[in-house]
């Protein structure tokens, strides 16, 4: 599991040996070669209260983490049902890709998805009644028409249930046997940020966050206290990147086809896009599996100008000096979204030579040398090991637990090309 966007997300790390795909899919099976129908595709979020509510840091690396609202936690959104449908697809497509486990620790993610899915159940009923309901021991969802059941998992295990049952992605992290290090041994992953399951899967939470400059001074404490001590409070933090392609799904596993304009300094706030990732980190109750959510969203830099504003003033100010700063666009870019005088900093810095427009983005702006992870300047030590200050408000405990009905279960408490695919047919119903 990775808590910073699983960090060094294009960076060229060695596929860990001692993994394998979970075999029993259910009767979930690939789809058949039909109409062509683009699985890896632009989705771009109409949601300006996730762009308000995120943090826009010139510090790398920091934490950003903050108490997770339950409101917050896992809501469905203006795009769900289009990704929903998107994530049921891609996982017909790629189960194996998708969702990875080690086999030497399958019983122990089982388990802990097992947990897990009674705990989002439970959540997702309580939070979001009109979106999520109890049938006959099922979690039914709603706008979908589809449901799971909480108990029987013979068809499809309840890592795959935890993975399409909302729009996050999950990875479960666990300690290695004989009492080593936490390491991540499963997950479900539909809509990565450049990385793939099969990239980290079995490697310690430690040796994933090993090529990021500054974590051992920066972000250690906060990342293993946050593991080790917050039990079932859940963490929140945001990342944030400048990307020229918008697709929702960018597996390492995959080129891309996507063909953009070329960017200019004329066009750039219509070809660079504001992808962010909404995370959580958990410990489950019973399991102790730690549990780590990521919800990406992708936007139009009209819809952060248009729609928040003082993010994108935010953006504006933090291009110059974030590790974009060198690359030629940042400083147009800059001066687009600056919602006020025009940005002075960086300004005179040169662009692509005269009567020269790039065939397409500089491999900088693809995947830059270090994946932005802007943050709160101090670490809060509410996310620490030690103690909590007293200027850092009393952790909120989740909600209380809506009862289900009488006949469901009892989940625990918290404190390269396009395939071509059929239209979508929803996930089968247990």
């Amino acid at each position: 599991m990775r808590f910073l966007i699983l960090v060094a997300l294009w960076l060229a790390l060695p596929v860990s040996t001692g993994y394998a795909c979970l075999t029993d899919l259910g009767r979930v099976a690939p789809e058949a070669p039909g109409p062509s129908r683009k699985l890896y595709r632009p989705l771009f979020s109409s949601n300006t209260d996730a762009l308000k509510m995120m943090k826009i840091n010139k510090t790398y690396p920091a934490t950003n983490m903050f108490l997770m609202p339950p409101e917050k936690w896992l809501a469905p959104d203006a795009e769900f049902k289009e990704q929903m449908e998107l994530r049921a697809r891609l996982y017909k497509n790629r189960p194996q890709d998708i969702m990875v486990v080690d086999e030497t620790q399958e019983p122990r993610v089982r388990a802990a998805a097992e947990e897990l899915l009674g705990v989002m159940a439970n959540h997702l009923v309580q939070q979001f009644p009109e979106t999520y309901g109890f049938e006959n021991g099922n979690i039914v969802i709603k706008p979908l028409g589809t449901s799971f059941s909480l108990t029987d998992h013979s068809e499809m295990p309840a890592l795959a249930k935890v993975g399409l049952l909302a729009q996050d992605d999950i990875t479960f992290s666990l300690i290695a046997p004989n009492n080593g290090p936490v390491t991540m041994y499963g997950g479900f992953l539909a809509t990565p940020t450049h990385w793939a399951m099969q990239d980290f899967i079995s490697m310690p939470v430690h040796e994933i966050h090993g090529g990021i400059p500054g974590y051992e001074e920066k972000l250690k404490k906060a990342v293993e206290g946050t593991i080790t001590g917050h039990g079932g409070k859940i963490m929140g933090r945001n990342n944030w990147f400048i990307e020229s392609n918008p697709e929702l799904a960018l597996p390492s596993y995959r080129t891309s086809t996507y063909k953009g304009a070329p960017v200019t300094e004329a066009n750039v706030a219509d070809t660079l896009f504001l992808r962010s990732e909404l995370e959580s980190i958990f410990v489950l109750p019973n399991s102790k599996a730690a549990v780590f959510t990521i919800r990406p969203r992708v936007w139009k830099m009209s819809t952060v100008k248009e729609g928040a504003p003082e993010i994108s003033q935010q953006i504006s100010e933090a291009l110059p000096t974030s590790q974009y700063a060198e690359e030629w666009w940042a400083a147009p870019l800059a001066r687009q979204l600056h919602t006020g005088v025009v940005a002075e900093a960086k300004a005179d810095r040169p662009g692509p030579p005269t009567g020269v427009i790039l065939s397409q983005p500089p491999p900088e702006v693809m995947r830059p040398s270090a994946p932005q992870v802007p943050v709160a300047p101090k670490i809060p030590e509410a996310i620490a090991p030690e103690p909590p200050s007293t200027e850092v408000r009393e952790p909120q405990a989740l909600p209380a637990v809506a009862a289900p009905p009488a006949n469901a279960p009892k989940p625990p408490l918290l404190d390269g090309p396009d395939e071509p695919v059929s239209e979508p047919e929803p996930p089968s119903t247990p």
